[in-house]
């Protein structure tokens, strides 16, 4: 993935006072496991003939200084940029979010989203990329399905991830060596 490009899009779009309206965005309220609700939005791939659809489907988890509706913007960039869809999210007790923030809490987080891309969007795991930027690092890696993904890249790896992963199947090593 390019992350400098998505970095560069991220700084641009979450510094802005007001958010941006992405039509394009399909909105959906999703229960995880622990019995929170939490916000999705997906974001499909328009070639802007609206005949190319997107092989690939980025889940991104955001940093902790953004939530999902400064973040739409860019989802809609990197969509357009990288040809692929994107799903974003707001985790437990982010935003309009029911619940209290917790590493068990965004670990379920992911686990739904990844479910309603299969169940709601049609995408199969083979086709989902995970990206996780700073917090969003910990579910990103924290999944223990995400061996079934096509692929994951973490930008900003926290001690949060390392501190995830002790005492789990994976070694401090492993983590390090994903990061």
């Amino acid at each position: 993935m390019a992350t400098g490009m998505m970095q560069t899009l991220i700084n641009t779009h979450c510094h802005c006072r007001s958010y941006q309206r992405v039509t394009s965005a399909r909105v959906h309220w999703l229960q995880t496991s622990q019995g929170n609700r939490i916000i999705s939005a997906f974001v499909p791939y328009a070639d802007g003939r609206g005949s190319a659809r997107a092989k690939l489907t980025v889940l991104y988890s955001h940093g902790n200084a953004v939530d999902l509706g400064q973040m739409l913007p860019v989802y809609k960039d990197l969509s357009r940029l990288l040809r692929v869809n994107i799903m974003g999210y707001d985790y437990t007790g982010y935003g309009a979010c029911s619940g209290i923030p917790s590493v068990t809490a965004t670990c379920s987080d992911i686990s739904a989203v990844l479910e309603a891309l299969e169940t709601i969007h049609g995408v199969k795991r083979r086709d989902v990329v995970l990206y996780g930027q700073s917090v969003g690092s910990g579910p990103t890696v924290g999944d223990r399905r995400q061996h079934y993904v096509a692929a994951h890249q973490i930008c900003g790896y926290s001690c949060s991830v390392h501190r995830l992963h002790v005492g789990t199947e994976r070694s401090a090593s492993q983590v390090a060596v994903m990061a």
